[in-house]
């Protein structure tokens, strides 16, 4: 026996239990659905027509083809397995623990900002730096950034937040050792609305005290002359109105 005569054998061994499934799915067809006639069109006819008499004329090329179309579909199989089950990379996560309001004392000391890693994540030689670079803060804060800790790394102000402000902190690819892949190098967070004062409006008998609930939702508590009161959240406009006014008292007068 010939070597194209062993492979068209082969081929039709492993093709036989296919052909016996056919069969019986056809049979169960058959007696479900009745006989259905379709006729092919004259292009699949004449497909099938070249391809047996190119079969007849040249059997190991076939033979040749067939093998190399079952090689390839086993290496995109397993191709595909192994991209499944490869290996996921280790990141490390942060969290913003954004800075609380700053508190009304003769000597205003404005909170820190800090950035937690669930990883150490600093460079050995940035520890004992007191100010890093390869760190943005938008929109930008005078301050400094330095490394409490491998895992803690902080940003100190030099001048107060502003309220219900979002920003966006941007690391460098080379602010990290280049064993640390951080899973993502933006962030987003936003500073508390600040809220506490006591505003007396023109309307009589009418006060208003503004307070800044646990929610971090500034409201308006509103008290008529038989003295009930009610709550209604605040509107943005006066949020940023008594935001801008609370900054201009804090700010020191100038001879």
């Amino acid at each position: 026996m010939n070597t194209s005569a062993l492979i068209t054998r082969s081929l039709q061994l492993a093709v036989r239990p296919f052909v016996l499934l056919w069969a019986f799915f056809k049979k169960v067809a058959l007696a479900v659905f009745g006989r259905l006639q379709w006729s092919p069109p004259l292009w699949l006819t004449r497909s099938r027509a070249a391809t047996s008499d190119f079969h007849r004329v040249h059997p190991r090329i076939t033979a040749s083809g067939i093998v190399t179309i079952f090689l390839l579909s086993c290496g995109a199989a397993w191709t595909l397995h192994w991209y499944q089950h490869r290996p996921i990379p280790h990141k490390v996560k942060a969290t913003i623990a954004s800075p609380p309001i700053t508190k009304l004392e003769k000597e205003l000391k404005f909170p820190p900002l800090f950035v937690r890693f669930s990883e150490p994540a600093a460079r050995l030689e940035d520890l004992k730096k007191p100010s890093l670079s390869g760190v943005r803060l938008e929109p930008t804060i005078t301050g400094a950034w330095s490394w409490n800790s491998d895992k803690e790394l902080a940003f100190r102000p030099t001048q107060d937040w502003p309220a219900d402000q979002k920003f966006k902190i941007t690391f460098d690819k080379k602010f990290f050792p280049p064993q640390v892949l951080m899973e993502r190098l933006a962030y987003e967070f936003q500073t508390a609305l600040e809220c506490v004062s006591v505003v007396r409006v023109a309307a009589a008998f009418h006060d208003h005290l503004w307070i800044a609930q646990p929610s971090g939702v500034c409201a308006q508590l509103e008290r008529d002359s038989a003295g009930a009161g009610r709550f209604h959240e605040a509107l943005p406009e006066q949020r940023r109105a008594h935001s801008a006014g609370r900054r201009a008292n804090t700010e020191p007068r100038r001879g």
